[in-house]
């Protein structure tokens, strides 16, 4: 598991790279749609270590996943859009800081989310968020 999660951070990095070295006029919307992945880390990261019961962890998780489908669909979209987006050319800083922030977010995520999972080991409904979490991770 804990090889899977590596593998989606770099995947997630290396995306990321490619899309923020695109042009200046379409960093700001690469820009705007990793604001919001870090946003939805940081709530994410709450709420896992928030959880209360295996139906919040659940909860959180799936709703997490959603925000992983929504960047990569938005990630997707612009590159179809703008297929001028590539990997080459410097990073702008702000995206730079925003990619350390989100990478920092993983690690934050991978140590919290197992001590979490192990308050309600077997959780069918856990499980069922982890796994689709996992899939839509490796997206990134």
């Amino acid at each position: 598991m804990k090889k899977r999660f590596m593998a989606c951070v770099v995947l997630a990095i290396a995306a990321a790279f490619v899309i923020s070295g695109c042009g200046n006029g379409h960093t700001s919307a690469y820009k705007s749609a990793i604001s919001d992945l870090v946003s939805a880390k940081e709530k994410f990261t709450g709420e896992i270590t928030g959880a209360t019961s295996a139906q919040a962890l659940a909860k959180a998780t799936t709703s997490f996943a959603g925000s992983v489908d929504k960047f990569v669909q938005t990630r997707t979209d612009l590159f179809m859009k703008y297929p001028q987006l590539t990997d080459r050319g410097p990073y702008p800083e702000n995206i730079t800081r925003l990619l350390e922030q989100s990478a920092k977010l993983d690690e934050k995520i991978d140590s919290v989310i197992i001590p979490a999972m192990d308050k309600y080991p077997g959780d069918a409904g856990v499980l069922s968020a982890w796994e689709e979490l996992s899939r839509k991770r490796s997206s990134l």
